[in-house]
């Protein structure tokens, strides 16, 4: 009897094996996560003690109708490491079989479909509104994000997306990626990505660059800590960062504005008319001290009145 029920269950997984990885450890789920790009991937997670032989037939089935955007992976629970099925469980209090999950290279996070109380035709109806979307929209959200990205990306030369805001970076990562570039004293434009689950989604896309803190100079991706860190042992940041970014091309700004001899102006000055204004201007322009530069603390303002 022992010896059928083996042979059946191999007969089974012959089923299952046909065309399918198979993973079993928390890094292979990880992995095949973050190089998802233009399709989606469907964790089919099962006990084989426990399979219905209507879902072997189903799932085949889904892989003959829309393997091109969606591609089957098993998970044999009674084989994955504690870490995996921490994953595959999920809210859970306990882990429901047969069950499956839909990872999306776009969207950050992982959609848990309990499939043991759906019918077959239940779960082919979720998974036809995911083909859908590849099939006749993915590509268009892509123009449109990756035109958004572009568009951050051309306002400063150097660029960087972090976990949090510099002043308070939200993981170890991002808070030792500002470090090192706090200590090169150069200009950048930093990026909360929290801000927008959406976009960061894409932003891995656009870049092919998977994890958080991201570096970009001149529209380019540099890359993350780890590299960051090594173009600064190497020494060769510096070549890469625009002079106007660099501290002394701050410096050389300074001097040329510095350089005409006249009055530099500071601080705050509230203008409220027209006609201050212009007598504003004119004072400016006819303040001229030869052989020295008055640096006064003031800089300009608008209201209007009430």
């Amino acid at each position: 009897m022992l010896l059928l029920y083996l042979f059946y269950i191999n007969l089974l997984m012959e089923k299952f094996n046909l065309n399918y990885k198979k993973i079993t450890t928390r890094k292979e789920y990880i992995d095949k996560r973050l190089e998802l790009l233009n399709s989606m991937v469907l964790f089919f997670c099962y006990n084989p003690d426990e399979l219905d032989e209507t879902w072997v037939d189903f799932i085949n089935e889904i892989n003959d109708c829309y393997k091109k955007h969606i591609e089957i992976i098993l998970v044999d629970v009674s084989k994955a490491d504690d870490n995996l099925k921490k994953s595959i469980t999920g809210d859970e209090v306990s882990l429901t079989l047969p069950k499956a999950i839909t990872c999306h290279p776009h969207i950050e996070p992982v959609f848990h479909i309990g499939i043991g109380d759906k019918s077959p035709y239940e779960f082919y109806k979720i998974l036809e509104s995911f083909y859908n979307y590849y099939e006749n929209d993915y590509e268009k959200d892509k123009v449109v994000m990756f035109e958004r990205v572009k568009n951050m990306l051309s306002h400063y030369p150097v660029v960087v997306f972090i976990k949090g805001v510099p002043h308070d970076p939200f993981c170890k990562f991002s808070r030792q990626f500002i470090e090192m570039l706090n200590k090169l004293e150069i200009r950048f434009k930093s990026y909360d990505i929290f801000k927008d689950d959406k976009f960061k989604g894409w932003l891995k896309i656009y870049s092919g660059w998977k994890t958080f803190p991201q570096l970009y100079i001149n529209g380019k991706v540099i890359g993350g800590v780890d590299v960051l860190k090594g173009l600064i042992d190497e020494n060769k940041i510096m070549d890469l960062i625009p002079e106007e970014c660099q501290k002394k091309g701050a410096i050389n700004e300074l001097n040329k504005i510095l350089g005409d001899n006249k009055t530099v102006l500071f601080g705050e000055v509230i203008i409220v008319n027209i006609v201050n204004i212009v007598n504003f201007v004119n004072i400016v322009n006819n303040v001229n001290i030869v052989n020295n530069v008055n640096i006064i603390n003031i800089s300009i303002g608008f209201c209007s009145k009430a």
